[in-house]
């Protein structure tokens, strides 16, 4: 679902910096994944990873930028899914 979804947003023109920084966030969501046991997309687990990251964010171990970023980025590939594959989790 990540490849579908860096190929849906490619052509928008995010600069170099925003594309690295949602591969980023796509590595660290992909790491989480395996970290359950699967490599599967699925909305509640992408879900899961958002609201461990706002909890951070909220205890202030990470910086407001970090956890929009996280979360802009899930959300690109929860829409993409959403969009193609008609929202099945």
């Amino acid at each position: 679902m990540i490849a579908q979804t860096r190929a849906v947003v490619d052509p928008l023109g995010y600069s170099s910096s925003t594309r690295e920084q949602h591969e980023y966030v796509w590595r660290q969501l992909l790491t989480h994944f395996a970290d359950h046991g699967t490599i599967i997309f699925a909305t509640g687990l992408a879900e899961q990873y958002v609201q461990e990251i706002r909890q951070q964010y909220e205890s202030d171990a990470i910086k407001p930028w970090k956890f929009r970023l996280v979360r802009k980025a899930v959300t690109l590939v929860v829409q993409c899914r959403a969009t193609y594959l008609g929202g099945v989790s």
